[in-house]
Parts: structure tokens; C-alpha cells; sequence
């Protein structure tokens, strides 16, 4: 509980700080990107109005100076005098006269700014004393993309490790921050296991004491078995109480292995029998045609919580049915069922018969239900990886089922292998009764 505790409140750490980071990296990199763009939009003005400055100023342009102008900033420049093409040996002349027919408007002595795809273009026109000279000047703004990618991806690089170093922080802290809450959950623990002594001692001596006066003193029989059943219905509370308290040394206790589940299906129905057959019940199990593999489970805790799931349904299975245990796969995980032909959980009910303490309607005059059953089956499914749910059995009754992460994995020759399912019981149904 405290893993997960912690990892959401580094989730929502990291969440809020990275939004942060994000936001600062994102408008960092804007403010950087217009402020790289307009000096860049401010630099190609001015080398378009130096060359009509140069030429109107000085009447001719070498191309020495216009070849050095151009690789300065990275440009390219044609030029027309009295709408005649000068020739200056430039390749791009070509693409100038395309250019120049794309011009939106020549208004005199105004320059005109205009864009074409990925160029970034000026047409200027000015008199002197033979006429008028044109000029066309343009700059690629490819290079300009590439740069803001290059930019773009080394803000994102750093907002990424600065969200790594966050994540790391806020992990560093969320351990400290649960830190006294772990230690009390210990202390808890430690409580648990020692009082678990202390409370099993005398009611293991209460309950040998009542066997030996039952059979000493046949004439309080009645009273003797009474107090035995009280004594046995507090050992079953108090064990149910130390499971639900202890719940992170369940954990810590749970030692699962590879583990058939068809086997202990059969050999937990088989021990269940006599149960079932003193309360008029029989019991079926029911296997798949197809062959389920092994699960990683403690084959201790399956039968604790098949127990808990089959006692649950033999108190209210009517006389002479059926109470049916039932393995299914689906998917990567298998599905254990047990089902009853009894009254069935009302809708309203069914997602609050796993709490703690609650008594279904059905169970409130039942003295020998304490409401902690099926919490218990749902911690022990939890433990697994599992999940438990109830749903309505068809024809009347209840079906709770458990869902368990199917399957492992081992090493043959180096190569990870799934491990097969013994195939001997397929496609068998099991009835377990002498009646």
C-alpha cells in the first residue's frame, strides 16, 4: 500500500513540477524562436535596402562587392535596369525572372516584401537620370528551419532529463514524506505478530479444556458445546482480525510457487466433502477442455481463499443442490468460480460484501458471520496479483469468481520457455458427494 502511495504522490509531484519545466523550456524556446526570426527578417531587410542604397548612391555595383554582399547574408540578388536584365554571371538568374513575375505590386519607390514557399523575398525599384533600376533580392529560410529544429529538439532533450531529475527528486522525497508512516505500519505489524500470540494461547487452552470436561462431565454436554462454539467462532474472528491487520506481513509471507490449479481444485473439493455432505450439499467441479498452465501461487493461500468462497456459498445453497467449483481460462489469466443455487447478492449489495465488517441481509442473522470472510478472500486475491468479483448465477444464486495471472515462466537451454499444464484431468466434471 505504501509503494503505491508513494509512486502516486511522486506521479503528482513529478506531474506538477514537469508542467512547470515543460512550460518553462516551451517559452523559452518561443521567446528565443521570434526573437531568432526577426533579427534574421530585420538582417535580410537591411542587405536588400544596402544594395539599392550602394547603386543609387554610387550609380554602378561591382560583382566583387555583390558576391560578397550575397555570401555575407546569405542571399541572392538579380538586378534590372530599365526593365533589362544585368547579367552578372549569377546561375540564379533564371529563378529571378520566375520571381519577378510573382511580385504582388511595383509602387515606385516603395520596397515590396513578399514570401514565395521557403523564400523570404524584396522587389525595390528607384529613378535616376536614364530611367529606372529594379531589384530582386531573396534568402532561403531552410537553414532557419533546420536551426529551430536543431533548437526545438535541444530544449526538448533538456526538458526530458530535467523531467528525469525531477521524477528522481520527487521519488527521494515521497520516501521521506511516507517514511513515518511506514515506520507506524511496522510498529503495527510488530503489534500483530505478538498479539497473535497472545490471543491464540488461551483460546487454544479454552478450546482443549472444553474437550476434556465434554468428556468428563456428560451432563453439561450442552453447556460445554456452547462455550466450545463460542471459543471456535473467536479463534475463527481472531484469525480473520490478525490476517486483515497484518496485511503487509501477508505479503511478506506469501511464498508462491508453480501450482496447478486443477490439482488443487479436486483435492480441496475432496477434503470439503464431508462439509457439504453434513449440510445436505453436494459438490461438482468442473475443468476446461483446454490445458491451463501452472500459476504462480501459494498453494496455501488458494485453499484459504477456495474455503473461504466454498463456507460462503454451503451457508446459503438450499438442500440437495449443488455447489459448483469451476477453473477457466481466459485470455493470459485463469478464472476460478464458485457458485451456489442460493439466494444470490442483491445488486445493492454487490460491491459492498467485500468491506470490511459488512453483513449482507441474507447473513445479519447468521451469529457465525462476522462480515470479514470475503475481505479476507479479497486481501488473499490481492496478494496474488488477483481480483475477486460476484455476479448472478444463472437459474439463481451467486457466482463469485477469481481472476489470477496465468502462467510462468522457465529455463530450458538457455531459452525462456511458458511451462505446460499437466493435461490428465481435461475436460472432466468431478462430483464429490456419497449421497
Amino acid at each position: 500500500m505504501l509503494k503505491t502511495l508513494r509512486k502516486k504522490l511522486t506521479a503528482l509531484a513529478a506531474c506538477l513540477t514537469g508542467a512547470v519545466v515543460l512550460s518553462v523550456c516551451l517559452i523559452s524556446f518561443l521567446l528565443i524562436r521570434n526573437q531568432y526570426l526577426e533579427s534574421r527578417r530585420l538582417a535580410f531587410r537591411l542587405a536588400a535596402t544596402s544594395v539599392a542604397t550602394q547603386w543609387e548612391l554610387d550609380g554602378y555595383l561591382s560583382s566583387g562587392w555583390l558576391s560578397a554582399n550575397m555570401e555575407a547574408n546569405d542571399t541572392r540578388i538579380a538586378l534590372w535596369e530599365n526593365r533589362i536584365p544585368m547579367d552578372y554571371g549569377f546561375p540564379d538568374f533564371d529563378k529571378a525572372q520566375a520571381l519577378r513575375e510573382l511580385v504582388p505590386h511595383e509602387a515606385g519607390e516603395e520596397p515590396v516584401w513578399f514570401s514565395q514557399g521557403a523564400l523570404r523575398c524584396a522587389w525595390m525599384e528607384f529613378s535616376f537620370s536614364y530611367g529606372s533600376r529594379q531589384i530582386l533580392v531573396w534568402q532561403d529560410t531552410a537553414p532557419e528551419q533546420a536551426y529551430l529544429l536543431r533548437l526545438g529538439l535541444t530544449f526538448g532533450g533538456i526538458a526530458l532529463v530535467g523531467l528525469i531529475v525531477v521524477g528522481a527528486l520527487c521519488y527521494l522525497v515521497a520516501g521521506r514524506a511516507i517514511a513515518p508512516a511506514q515506520e507506524a505500519m511496522e510498529r503495527q505489524e510488530h503489534f500483530v505478530a505478538a498479539a497473535s500470540h497472545e490471543l491464540r494461547s488461551p483460546l487454544t487452552a479454552l478450546r482443549t479444556g472444553f474437550g476434556v470436561l465434554r468428556a468428563t462431565r456428560p451432563e453439561d454436554r450442552r453447556t460445554l458445546e456452547l462455550m466450545s462454539g463460542e471459543a471456535n467462532r473467536m479463534s475463527k474472528l481472531v484469525d480473520e482480525l490478525l490476517l486483515l491487520a497484518g496485511g503487509g506481513s501477508l505479503r511478506r509471507c506469501f511464498q508462491p510457487r508453480p501450482v496447478e490449479l486443477d490439482t488443487i481444485l479436486i483435492d480441496f473439493a475432496d477434503s470439503m466433502t464431508p462439509v457439504a455432505e453434513k449440510k445436505g450439499v453436494y459438490l461438482k467441479v468442473q475443468l476446461p477442455e483446454e490445458a491451463i498452465a501452472p500459476v504462480s501461487a501459494d498453494p496455501d493461500r488458494i485453499r484459504q481463499l477456495l474455503s473461504i468462497l466454498t463456507d460462503n456459498a454451503l451457508r446459503y445453497a438450499p438442500v440437495g443442490s449443488a455447489v459448483l467449483l469451476s477453473l477457466v481460462s481466459q485470455g493470459r489469466s485463469c478464472v476460478l468460480s464458485v457458485a451456489d443455487q442460493g439466494p444470490g447478492v442483491p445488486d445493492a449489495e454487490k460491491k459492498k460484501i467485500f468491506d470490511r465488517f459488512y453483513r449482507g441481509s441474507q447473513s445479519r442473522t447468521d451469529p457465525s458471520h462476522f462480515g470479514l470472510g470475503l475481505s479476507v478472500a479479497w486481501e488473499l486475491a490481492a496478494v496474488h496479483g488477483g481480483k475477486i468479483s460476484v455476479s448472478d448465477t444463472p437459474g439463481g444464486g451467486a457466482t463469485f469468481s477469481v481472476t489470477l495471472p496465468m502462467g510462468y515462466l522457465t529455463a530450458r537451454n538457455g531459452v525462456l520457455q511458458r511451462a505446460p499444464c499437466r493435461a490428465a484431468m481435461l475436460h472432466q466434471t468431478y462430483v464429490f458427494s456419497s449421497m
